[in-house]
Parts: C-alpha cells; sequence; structure tokens
C-alpha cells in the first residue's frame, strides 16, 4: 500500500509485489451494495524492471515502493532497477510486507508526511524523514513488522528541499510569532554523557519538551521545561540512562524538541 496527498485529502492505493513489478488493486465495478468485494477487484501491471527507463532521469524521484519484495536484495529487483534510472533514492520492501489492521496509515504515509509536510522535524533529509516514520508508524499502531522491512537504497543525507521555518498562531488567530527551532547535540557519538543545547526560539508562550526515544519508539526520557523559569538558550545533558536510572545500552536514540504545535527531531549514537 502506498498513500498520498490530493486537494482532497489522503488517498490510500493497495498493491501487489514481486521482485521485479508491482500491480494496483483497482475497485473496478460495483454489485450495488456500495461495499468493495474481492469478486470487484482487479489487478492491473503498474511500473516493471523494463519500465523504468522510460522515467525522467534529468530530475530523478525519491521512490517508496509499498508493495512486497520490490527491494530483494539477493536479485535485480525493481528497486535497484530504480537506482539505475528514474530515482535517486529508493526506500522498498526487502521481503513480503503487511498492512496494520489497526489503521490504514502505513510507512509510506508517515515517510511522506515527515518529508514534505512536516519538514521542520526532518529539515528535508531523507534519512531523517525514514527514520522518523519508522517511530510513528510503531507508535500508531504497535505494529514492528514494517519498521524493518524496508530498507533505503541511496544516499541517505539526500535533501529534498532547504530547511523551513514554521509560524506558530496565537489564539486570535491574527497575529503570529516566528519560532525557528534549532536542537545540537555534542559529542554525538557519545559515550557517557551529551550535551543538548535548544536554541533560536524568539518568542513563545508554550511549554517546551523534549522526548529520548529509542529505535523502537519506547520513551526513555523526558524533560519538560518552562519558558518563565529560564531564559533560553537552554542547555541540557543526557548521561545514557532511562527514567528510572538504568543504563541504556549501546545505539541510536531519537529527541524529540516540542513547542507548541512545532517539533524537530534528532539522531543521536550511543556507544559503549
Amino acid at each position: 500500500m502506498i498513500s498520498y496527498w490530493t486537494d482532497k485529502g489522503v488517498v490510500l492505493e493497495y498493491n501487489h509485489g514481486a521482485y521485479n513489478s508491482y500491480w494496483r488493486k483497482v475497485w473496478a465495478w460495483d454489485d450495488g451494495d456500495g461495499v468493495p468485494e474481492s469478486g470487484e477487484m482487479q489487478w492491473f501491471l503498474g511500473l516493471q524492471t523494463s519500465d523504468v527507463f522510460n522515467l525522467d532521469n534529468d530530475y530523478p524521484s525519491t521512490t517508496f515502493l509499498r508493495s512486497c519484495l520490490c527491494g530483494k536484495p539477493e536479485v535485480n529487483s525493481l528497486g535497484k532497477y530504480l537506482l539505475y534510472h528514474g530515482s535517486s533514492y529508493v526506500i522498498c520492501a526487502t521481503r513480503a510486507a503487511w498492512v496494520s489492521s489497526l489503521t490504514d496509515q502505513g510507512m509510506g504515509y508517515h515517510f511522506l508526511n515527515r518529508l514534505m509536510k512536516d519538514t521542520l522535524s526532518s529539515d528535508g533529509v531523507i534519512g531523517n524523514a525514514h527514520d522518523l516514520a519508522r517511530i510513528d508508524y510503531m507508535l500508531t499502531n504497535d505494529f514492528w513488522i514494517n519498521l524493518y522491512l524496508f530498507t533505503g537504497y541511496g544516499d541517505p543525507a539526500t535533501r529534498q528541499f532547504g530547511r523551513l521555518v514554521g509560524m506558530e498562531e496565537s489564539a486570535d488567530r491574527e497575529q503570529k510569532t516566528e519560532v525557528r527551532l534549532q536542537l545540537t547535540c555534542v559529542p554525538n557519538p557519545f559515550r557517557t554523557e551529551v550535551r543538548i543545547q535548544i536554541s533560536e526560539i524568539r518568542k513563545t508562550d508554550s511549554n517546551i519538551k523534549l522526548e529520548i526515544f529509542d529505535v523502537a519508539g519506547r520513551r526513555v526520557g523526558d524533560f519538560i521545561l518552562y519558558p518563565s523559569s529560564f531564559i533560553l538558550p537552554a542547555k541540557l545533558e543526557w548521561d545514557g540512562r532511562d527514567e528510572e536510572g538504568n543504563e541504556l545500552g549501546a545505539g541510536v536514540y531519537f529527541l524529540k524538541l516540542q513547542v507548541g504545535k512545532l517539533s524537530i527531531e534528532e539522531k543521536i549514537l550511543l556507544i559503549r
């Protein structure tokens, strides 16, 4: 399944895939009850490896293939062919993939949300959006299997566009306050302690919350800061322990800074 935005909202598309192609599932006809049923569905070939050389390679795109097996690494898969021609970065499933029964919002939905809509958190960077989408999907669905099937092929530092500045609206919606978020972590990677600096918050009446998540999306620490109690920029320290004081293992962790409705994330690496 892939998801994308139109002027009418989110559109969901269910597909079936193999290593060299995928097929689109279409509700072709209705028996009159207004309910999509299996006998009313048809599958149409969407894209196969022999088609990719017809794509525009002057402006290669970022591609998210939601169908099963399109990124199978042992063969010349569709994802591999797209890197040859038509795409600068491809995220695709290395094995069979499933949709969570809890919601229709798949990994593709969260990836597009972080990359194209919530650019204050991903900064328009492909790898950042992919990492954040894993957390979003797990927190929304409590469904892990799709978190680890999807692999990115290409340079994860590829940026879609420049950094954007968010506008936080006041209660009366007539005056707007500019809030510029910046989160700095030094050293990164770190062994025993990381220094976290929050800066460039020009004006806000909102509480400032900083949360720390592991790669599975579990929150392992948080700070709630009140603007009246300190003067920005703020400097914090984290010693690699959870909220109960237990020492955490080596690995990747994610910091999420939230100021009102705006948020930004930073990836840090703990080594032991």
